[in-house]
């Protein structure tokens, strides 16, 4: 049996003391790791916990549209957060609730903007179907759960997880880094417009802006493969429009051949056999095609490598398609409100019919409006705008783009950045006036049932998830 000499012995247990050290080390380093996920995760449940409902209001003036109480103590919460940030950071006053602040930089003359907003919509409707409260913050299954965790906490959340990190570092941004953070998007609120006209006023001209938006997301079409990072660089405008159909009214006992609410219930029953609005291959749409065609099967992955050339036939196909797919060709139409007679016998004199556009960025609200009540005319319907605004503009990819693109494939190594046209509205489309890169992106990957809970019942975020969104904005902010 040959025993190892005394150096022999000695070197071994080096290695071995080396291996034992290193793994200590590892393990250390997880624990330091899982204690740091642990805390900023309970951060992030601490701002479900406030309740930052935004109340919807007629009059678009900066009146009380939120609960005073809520949104003071969601700012106690996140100075309380982020010591580091507040710190590093000069608050910019816009009103009582919307949050601004800037991160001075190395160049004050060059500027970026990461937005999000505070507030979230009510959960009281379904709040029994839920699996944990809407308003607890509970951590549970790897996950924080609760309204606003996708909708737009989690990334709120997520950009001061980044700036508290950077802070404590002692970092200095590049440039100018502006975070903020409206308080009534959810009912198209006046607090990101203000916010912009601040920001114009100071002479703010960022090399982009970044908002809420798509997500990392499987098969964003069908037959397409893997995964795709879906990056709105327009959203479609809004219109309410309200439609009337008048008569003499009278007793129910003899009704005319036609009612107010007949006649407006064949128009909207024609509109969505036949819309009289027009589809459109818009350039936003040809850019998403074009990105998608290579991870197409043929001959899918021809037709949208050339969607010029093939729009008539992408237009009917996507047009036919329905849902989705028809939003992103087409003004869409949907009829939510009717009100005619207050009493069950009494024919109304006047009947109102109200639906909600979202106008393709091939229309404008003046065409739209025509097309409407051209058909409406027909049945004896007049149409009436309520309130409204133009799809936004559609953005450059420029060096903001390349440096979320830098970030996205760190964070989600394989996965495409696609620009996309965003159906809903957001706050972005107030900073397009500010600069010409205004980039629509939540920094998570969100499965159908997710994204189906946003405004829905079981909101959730994987704290792996929300960890990965902190690293992916820590990576932006560092490359500018």
């Amino acid at each position: 049996m040959n025993e190892k000499n005394p150096a022999e012995k000695k070197s071994a247990a080096a290695k071995s003391a080396k291996l034992a050290a290193v793994k200590s080390a590892k393990s250390a380093e997880a624990k330091s790791k899982l204690a740091a996920a642990v805390s900023a995760a309970e951060r992030f449940a601490s701002l479900i916990r406030c309740p930052t409902v935004s109340l919807p209001t007629d009059k678009d003036t900066q009146q009380n549209d939120v609960q005073s109480d809520v949104f003071d103590r969601f700012h106690a919460e996140l100075k309380k957060n982020y010591p580091a940030v507040f710190k590093a950071c000069e608050r910019i006053k816009v009103g009582r609730y919307p949050l601004v602040l800037r991160w001075k930089g190395k160049d004050s003359s060059a500027s970026v903007v990461f937005a999000a907003h505070q507030d979230v919509v009510p959960a009281a409707e379904h709040a029994e179907r839920w699996k944990y409260e809407p308003f607890a913050g509970t951590i549970a299954e790897g996950a924080v759960w609760g309204r606003g965790a996708l909708d737009d906490k989690g990334s709120l959340c997520a950009i001061f997880e980044a700036c508290e990190s950077l802070a404590a570092e002692n970092f200095t941004p590049s440039c100018d880094i502006y975070l903020c953070f409206s308080h009534n998007e959810e009912t198209m609120g006046w607090g990101a417009r203000a916010v912009a006209d601040e920001l114009e006023r100071r002479g703010v001209k960022p090399l982009f802006v970044l908002d809420e938006g798509g997500a990392v997301v499987e098969k964003p079409l069908p037959l397409m493969k893997g995964k795709a990072a879906m990056i709105g660089i327009t959203e479609k405008g809004v219109a309410d429009v309200r439609f009337c159909a008048r008569s003499t009214g009278g007793h129910a006992s003899t009704p005319p051949k036609q009612s107010p609410l007949g006649a407006l219930g064949a128009f909207a029953s024609s509109v969505e056999k036949k819309s009289p609005l027009k589809t459109h291959m818009t350039g936003a749409l040809a850019r998403m095609l074009s990105v998608l065609s290579r991870r197409m099967s043929f001959p899918l992955n021809v037709l949208f490598r050339f969607p010029h050339f093939f729009a008539p036939l992408i237009r009917a196909v996507f047009k036919a398609s329905g849902g989705a797919a028809r939003a992103l060709v087409q003004t869409s139409c949907a009829f939510t409100m009717a009100q005619g007679s207050d009493a069950v016998n009494v024919l109304p004199a006047s009947a109102f019919l109200t639906a909600n556009l979202r106008i393709s960025g091939g229309d404008t609200l003046d065409s739209v409006m025509d097309s409407l009540q051209k058909r409406a005319t027909k049945y004896g319907v007049r149409a009436e705008l309520i309130r409204g605004h133009e799809a936004s503009p559609e953005s450059v990819l420029n060096r903001g783009w390349d440096i979320l693109c830098k970030a996205l494939d760190a964070q989600f190594p394989g996965v495409s950045a696609v620009p996309y046209i965003m159906l809903a509205a957001s706050d972005a489309r107030h900073y397009c006036k500010l600069c010409p890169a205004v980039y629509r992106f939540t920094p998570f990957e969100m499965t159908d049932a997710q994204r189906g809970s946003v405004h829905g019942v079981d909101e959730h975020l994987e704290v792996a998830n929300f960890e990965r969104g902190v690293r992916f904005y820590r990576d932006v902010m560092q490359s500018i």
